[in-house]
């Protein structure tokens, strides 16, 4: 979790600063970068219950890192105020379902607790979400910011791969859980 949304937070930050670096005609309506990644964001959540639906919230998770990556490399690796515009609409298609989805399996995981197990989850994720605006720009003043989007487009990678680590280890959980509650009742009686 908090991988992954520390890529939307400073894609969010970022896309007002190089859009302005880039177009200084522009300064004016520089902020409307931002604006247009959330709205980006907005517009696939509109039909985020509709994809969730269909393809199930760990495959929308995974796409939706694939496709924020794929944006991050092309802010990273293209030049240009509408290259960038587009990598940025491509970056907030992206992270738009990232948290619903995340929630959601968070919730999911414990019925019993789905607050409880929403919180746990921000909690973990909380120092990548904090530390990624000062980790960005530490990179991008020590480099630039291509290269900061290049490396977090990497996290967005490595996010995905933790995700299905995780996944798999909630599956083995849950599997043996069942077995358990299974063997509690195999004394009782049944009816053929």
């Amino acid at each position: 979790m908090g991988l992954a949304t520390a890529g939307e937070l400073v894609s969010f930050f970022w896309s007002a600063k190089l859009l302005d670096t880039e177009a200084p005609s522009l300064a004016a309506i520089a902020g409307l970068g931002t604006a247009f990644l959330c709205g980006c964001a907005g517009l696939a959540r509109l039909v985020g219950d509709r994809v969730r639906a269909r393809f199930g919230d760990q495959a929308v998770v995974l796409g939706a890192m694939g496709v924020s990556a794929l944006g991050m490399i092309g802010v990273g690796m293209t030049a240009g105020f509408v290259q960038h515009v587009v990598g940025f609409a491509v970056i907030g298609f992206g992270t738009a379902y990232l948290v619903p989805c995340l929630f959601a399996i968070a919730a999911n995981s414990d019925p019993n607790a789905r607050a409880a197990r929403i919180g746990l989850m921000s909690l973990i994720g909380s120092p990548a979400r904090i530390s990624s605006p000062y980790v960005f720009g530490w990179i991008a003043q020590q480099s630039s910011a291509s290269i900061a989007f290049g490396i977090f487009s990497i996290a967005m990678i490595v996010a995905a791969a933790l995700f299905v680590v995780s996944q798999a280890m909630m599956g083995r959980r849950r599997s043996g859980q069942s077995s358990v509650v299974s063997r509690q009742y195999d004394h009782l009686p049944t009816d053929h």
